[in-house]
């Protein structure tokens, strides 16, 4: 059944999205052992013969706690953490960049229709000046703009095993038709540019685009380096 809620469509209030680069979470590392370099810089006063041995190994020590090492491993972990404290979907919803957000975000619009009008009309402000032809051209310009295609390169609309070798390699696919809460967002989307489609229009159109992910995706990079390239 549709909101009752209606928002004007310059009424989004969602913040700006924010995006963390990696070599912000070692920083205080990199600070740590900054430290240690320009204290080596600095010449220490002469010992005597009875404190040299206590001053060296005081700052053994003391290099030891300040830089201790990290394994690859451990980074990875720390970032991890960070990334996923740093996401708060009700601020900065797109884009969904794992499928654990994905999953978050779907639970989120089943419990809150206000929220789901919300993301609908930031997906209809995205994408309501591109030409369409069909309800599966819709949905691709949607889902592009609101998911990774990392994470859509992982489902498809039944789940399973893909047919295509290409996509057979990836492993095991998640049903994109179980996420009810993303599907309603879709189809409300659609229906601020339409009026009128029933959910069935956009279960083809999102089925269809599934199929033809790996095609879209190819197409969206090329796209994608062609504005890159261009001048101005």
């Amino acid at each position: 059944m549709e909101p009752t809620i209606k928002i004007e469509e310059d009424s989004v209030e969602f913040d700006e999205y924010a995006f963390y680069s990696s070599h912000n979470m070692v920083k205080p590392d990199e600070e740590a052992s900054q430290e240690e370099d320009d204290g080596d810089e600095i010449p220490a006063p002469a010992a005597t013969e009875t404190e040299a041995p206590t001053r060296r190994s005081s700052s053994k020590r003391t290099a030891v706690v300040a830089s201790p090492k990290l394994q690859i491993t451990d980074l990875f972990q720390i970032s991890n953490v960070c990334s996923s404290q740093s996401r708060n979907l009700m601020k900065q919803p797109f884009p969904i960049q794992t499928v654990n957000e994905l999953n978050e975000l779907d639970t989120l619009l089943l419990g809150n229709p206000a929220f789901m009008e919300k993301c609908a009309q930031v997906l209809h402000n995205a994408v309501r000046n591109e030409t369409l032809e069909n309800v599966t051209g819709h949905m691709r310009l949607l889902l592009e703009f609101a998911v990774d295609y990392s994470v859509l390169l992982k489902y498809s609309w039944f789940g399973f095993l893909p047919r295509s070798p290409i996509a057979r390699g990836m492993g095991e696919q998640q049903p994109f038709r179980n996420l009810i809460g993303v599907i309603h967002l879709l189809h409300r989307a659609r229906r601020l540019r339409y009026g009128k489609c029933s959910l069935e229009e956009i279960h083809e159109g999102i089925e269809k685009f599934l199929k033809r992910k790996l095609r879209c995706h190819a197409l969206f990079v090329k796209k994608q380096n062609y504005v890159v390239q261009s001048p101005g």
